[in-house]
């Protein structure tokens, strides 16, 4: 496991579905953000893009909010520390253990987990930190950009299938935590992962 370089943290706003924000989901006695940011080793530089916390690392804000993952992704990029960065959104945190299992060779610019029905989860990925910000230039800036056309600015882009760990599946890999059903599976995934 790295225990070295940058993770973004995707905290996203009010779900529809769910009712509330995701990331203040209770998550088996702690919010499901705090979960999240309990499974990153220590030493990593951790950058949250959302509403301001009380969790002790960098939090920043996108422009405009609720801008969408591009213009999140673009307000981190000023605090990233390192060649590359990792980033994951708080409604898919057991996608964290399996990203960090994983490290961008020399020349790649992306790291990109495919799901069940061959789509690339572009918020469970590693990217080049400097890629992007030249991708992201590219397209003109973050407004109204989306990940799949900042992707196709790269040329070195390894797409990856059946993302799992010793213990997950490669769906509970990339479970999104989206209705008050997927939640409750959630709850039975960490329990059996992480206890009780």
């Amino acid at each position: 496991m790295d225990n070295s370089g940058s993770v973004v943290i995707l905290t996203g706003g009010t779900s529809r579905r769910m009712g509330q924000d995701k990331a203040t989901l209770n998550f088996g006695g702690t919010s499901l953000v705090e979960f999240v940011v309990g499974l990153i080793p220590a030493g990593m530089n951790v950058v949250m893009v959302g509403k301001p916390g009380k969790i002790p690392v960098i939090h920043v804000r996108e422009e405009p909010i609720g801008g969408g993952p591009v213009a999140a992704l673009h307000a981190a990029l000023p605090h990233i520390t390192s060649l590359s960065f990792r980033v994951i959104a708080v409604d898919t945190p057991f996608g964290l253990p399996w990203l960090l299992q994983q490290q961008l060779t020399l020349g790649q610019e992306a790291l990109i987990p495919l799901n069940a029905q061959g789509r690339p989860h572009y918020l469970c990925a590693e990217y080049n930190s400097v890629s992007f910000a030249h991708a992201i230039n590219r397209l003109g800036g973050p407004q109204n950009a989306s990940m799949k056309n900042l992707v196709s600015m790269f040329t070195e882009v390894e797409y990856l299938d059946n993302p799992h760990t010793e213990t997950l599946t490669s769906t509970e890999v990339l479970l999104d935590i989206n209705t008050p059903a997927d939640l409750v599976r959630a709850h039975t995934i960490r329990a059996r992962e992480w206890g009780e």
